[in-house]
C-alpha cells in the first residue's frame, strides 16, 4: 500500500518503447502491469523505468532500466523469438536482480546494528571495568 503512494508522489515515468517496431497496446499494458507487479512484490522505490523491444534478426530483445531511489540503476535482457517470452525473462532477471538488492540493504542494516551494539557492550564494559577499580 505505501508502494501505491510512494509511487504516485515520485511521479514514476514509466515508458516502453520500440527499436524499429511498433509496439501495440496490448505489449504495452502488458509490459507496464509486469514491472509494477515486480515492484510492488518487493515494495521498492522507483523513480522511473524504461522498456526497450527491439527486432534483431531471428530474436526479439527487450532491454528492462530500472531507476531505484538511491540513484541505483538495474538493467536487465530477454532474448527471445517471441517477444512476450523475451520479456518474461528479462523480467525474472529483474526480478533477481531488485530482491538481491534488497537482501543486500537488509544485510548491511542488520550488520550496522550487530556493530553498534558491539561498541555499546564494549564501553559498557570499560565503564564497568573503571567503576570497580
Amino acid at each position: 500500500m505505501c508502494y501505491y503512494n510512494c509511487m504516485y508522489t515520485l511521479k514514476v515515468s514509466k515508458k516502453v518503447l520500440g527499436k524499429n517496431i511498433k509496439i501495440g497496446k496490448n505489449f504495452t499494458a502488458s509490459c507496464k502491469e509486469k514491472v509494477n507487479n515486480i515492484l510492488v512484490k518487493y515494495s521498492t522505490k522507483v523513480l522511473r523505468y524504461s522498456t526497450t523491444l527491439e527486432k534483431k534478426k531471428n530474436f526479439y530483445k527487450v532491454k528492462i532500466q530500472i531507476v531505484l531511489k538511491r540513484k541505483i540503476t538495474l538493467s536487465t535482457i530477454g532474448r527471445d523469438q517471441d517477444a512476450n517470452k523475451a520479456l518474461d525473462l528479462a523480467l525474472y532477471n529483474t526480478s533477481k536482480m531488485v530482491r538481491r538488492y534488497i537482501r543486500k540493504l537488509k544485510s548491511q542494516k542488520k550488520n550496522r546494528f550487530e556493530v553498534l551494539n558491539y561498541k555499546e557492550e564494549l564501553l559498557d564494559n570499560i565503564i564497568k571495568d573503571r567503576s570497580i577499580s
